[in-house]
């Protein structure tokens, strides 16, 4: 009897349509996109911040090297989850409040929510995965730390057909709005 798990998994893998993200990057206006396999498709992967509370209006790419944005955050390789999320311009300066540091606890804190406004374009289908609710900081000239959580509200093109302004959602912070 011959094997057939290569044929059937080769199968499985075509039937469930998916489009597949290789690991071909692009990048534009400090957001970062994954280009799928057939260079058709792309998704939004992440927006490096400066830290700075008033630089939070994202806009995303209607296409990046010819390739349409169709989604917010997506699925890489065989279904590997790569939610769309913020980082920091400087990783090395960023403090953590679970950090063990001793130094850290005697000052003063301060925490911020801080909304990200993201303008979704007319191609844009789905919003796939998005990571926010988590505190990212960093210590002030003063000595003071400044802790910063990012959350995220919507905007959307009048021409996009997959969003609109009755699809309004309070999951969490996450707000869509036209």
């Amino acid at each position: 009897m011959k094997n057939k798990v290569g044929p059937c998994l080769a199968v499985m893998l075509m039937v469930t349509g998916c489009t597949g993200y290789g690991n071909e990057r692009a990048s534009a206006e400090n957001v970062s996109y994954i280009l799928s396999e057939s260079g058709k498709k792309a998704f939004a992967e992440s927006y490096t911040w400066n830290l700075d509370p008033a630089n939070t209006d994202i806009q995303l790419a209607y296409t990046i090297d010819q390739a349409k944005v169709v989604s917010l955050g997506g699925y890489m390789g065989t279904g590997v989850p790569c939610p769309f999320e913020i980082l920091a311009e400087k990783e090395e300066s960023m403090i953590y409040p679970s950090s063990t540091d001793p130094n850290l606890y005697d000052v003063k804190a301060v925490y911020t929510d801080v909304p990200f406004t993201i303008h979704i374009p007319a191609n844009m289908e789905k919003i796939t995965l998005f990571h926010g609710g988590y505190y990212m900081g960093k210590r002030k000239e003063n000595g003071d730390l400044a802790f910063y959580c990012p959350y995220f509200r919507f905007t959307c093109d009048d021409d996009n057909r997959y969003f609109y302004e009755k699809m309004a959602s309070s999951i969490g912070k996450v707000m869509m709005n036209r």
